[in-house]
């Protein structure tokens, strides 16, 4: 089993700690974040990790190796322009009919093998992991009837909206739509499938998520790496 994990972004939001560091390298708590990452796709059967890498690439190989200590398979392919969240896949030589895709800056129980085999069973081009994000909205709602006089007010009512988890299953068919070494994004991706009549598929995960991408998202996700850190003995 192939997983590709895209790690080449800056991390904006998380400076001025990646003016020195990569993101996927910033630890939480004991470990960096990439490292659980690559230890959960080792404790699932993964045999071989493909790093797409940009900023400050070269600490990532560093850090990694060939995997060899994580007894699996890594390489590399790096961008030298910005290549979003899917262009970074056009680079890589050789994939997997289907494969595992996720951001390097994901922490997650969610069990990879079993995304991937419910892919393959699907038979779909893409199949993206998805998660209930609860969102606490801080002012009053307003529901109207259809004269626009007023039905319902709701005083900072917490919604829940499915989001993709940035963890997802592709066929390597996907990649021969893409330009080699152009940027594209995952948004685009999917509109760019439906609208193809490709087959788009949804595995629901009920477990834990977090994507890390600020300074409050890391200090929000520490209970659950202990509770992760846990299961994992």
């Amino acid at each position: 089993m192939q997983a590709i994990l895209v790690a080449g972004g800056q991390g904006k939001r998380l400076q001025p700690y990646t003016l020195v560091i990569p993101k996927p390298l910033i630890p939480i708590k004991d470990e960096p974040i990439m490292e659980v990452i690559v230890k959960q796709l080792a404790r699932h059967g993964f045999k071989q990790i493909h790093m797409c890498i940009g900023y400050f690439g070269e600490l990532l190989q560093t850090f990694f190796g060939d995997g060899s200590k994580y007894k699996l398979k890594i390489t590399y392919s790096k961008e030298t322009k910005p290549l979003g969240t899917i262009g970074p896949l056009t680079l890589i030589e050789s994939l997997d009919d289907d494969f595992l895709v996720m951001n390097g800056d994901t922490l997650s129980d969610m069990n990879y093998k079993e995304l991937l085999k419910k892919h393959k069973l699907s038979k779909s081009a893409l199949t993206i992991a998805t998660f209930s994000k609860k969102v606490k909205i801080e002012l009053g709602i307003l529901e109207y009837n259809s004269d626009k006089s007023l039905k319902d007010y709701i005083e900072k009512p917490t919604l829940s909206y499915e989001v993709s988890t940035g963890i997802y299953a592709l066929n390597k068919e996907v990649i021969k739509l893409l330009k080699h070494n152009e940027y594209f994004d995952f948004p685009s991706l999917v509109k760019l499938l439906l609208k193809k009549g490709m087959k788009v598929n949804t595995v629901h995960h009920d477990g834990i998520w977090h994507d890390l991408g600020s300074i409050e998202s890391f200090e929000s996700a520490l209970v659950d790496y202990e509770k992760m850190k846990i299961n994992a003995r």
